[in-house]
């Protein structure tokens, strides 16, 4: 079963191929991409994924699964699913601080009497 690299918008993603099981699938994404698309369509997709396979594991599942999405149709006991994919909004740019301001430093430490003798 071929992997889809999800980099870019749905017009520039292009098929690979990758080693998997027939029944495990990898779709790739850059840790940006899935944000800067539309959030209704990313929680239909979840959806969908989520009805049609038994295992979803994406960003916010665990660490090996932040930049890319994992689906699987593997049988478990008792019909068990399981579903781990966050819709995530875009991170905000982070604050520029200009060039002639300055950067606040911490307040200074308390004084501590020192108690031990040499």
């Amino acid at each position: 079963m071929s992997a889809v690299a999800a980099t870019g918008s749905p017009a520039q993603r292009s098929a690979s191929t990758a080693k998997a099981t027939p029944s495990t699938c990898a779709v790739s994404c850059s840790p940006t991409a899935d944000a800067n698309e539309p959030k209704d369509l990313r929680e239909t997709l979840r959806d969908s994924a989520c009805r049609r396979f038994t295992t979803v594991l994406g960003p916010g599942s665990d660490a090996y699964h932040e930049q890319h999405i994992h689906l699987d149709v593997l049988e478990r006991r008792a019909g068990y699913r399981i579903c781990q994919w966050d819709v995530r909004e875009p991170a905000p740019p982070p604050a520029v601080v200009a060039s002639r301001e300055a950067v606040p430093l911490p307040p200074p430490r308390p004084a501590v009497a020192d108690s031990r003798k040499l």
